[in-house]
């Protein structure tokens, strides 16, 4: 996930909507509009027009969305993986040696059990405050 300020186009939109901002060029896909930081005021009246966003209000926005990863960003655990799934194919394609592609892919299986782990070790899980379950339970 990707967020960036949202500078609204200097036309208006051809569709009944008030604004339409550029969406990124390193967008796949748009997650979600909010005005400031908190993540709480989100907008859910937008859509997408080809290239543009268009939303009811001229107002700044935030745009939360799916970034395009360039391979110069690939974690290396992830390189690896996609190295052994390729020998695998190749081996098999190529080779005609079946042994070998279940070797490879093997490989490949271990290695993303291995990125698995990586990859949910680096992130600490998102704490849940029990307060308000409390609270709504003391309620009854």
């Amino acid at each position: 996930m990707k967020s960036q300020a949202m500078v609204k186009l200097a036309v208006a939109p051809s569709s009944a909507h008030e604004a339409a901002y550029p969406v990124p060029s390193d967008c796949i896909k748009p997650h979600s509009v909010h005005r400031g930081t908190t993540q709480y005021k989100v907008i859910k009246e937008f859509e997408v027009f080809g290239n543009e966003i268009h939303t009811w209000s001229d107002d700044e926005f935030i745009l939360d969305y799916v970034a395009r990863v360039t391979e110069d960003l690939f974690p290396a655990w992830f390189v690896t993986i996609l190295e052994y799934r390729l020998a695998s194919v190749f081996s098999a394609a190529v080779a005609h040696n079946g042994e070998l592609a279940n070797h490879w892919a093997g490989q490949a299986r271990q290695k993303v059990i291995e990125g698995k782990h990586i990859d949910s070790s680096q992130d600490e899980p998102n704490r849940i405050h029990p307060e308000r379950f409390t609270e709504y339970k003391r309620a009854f």
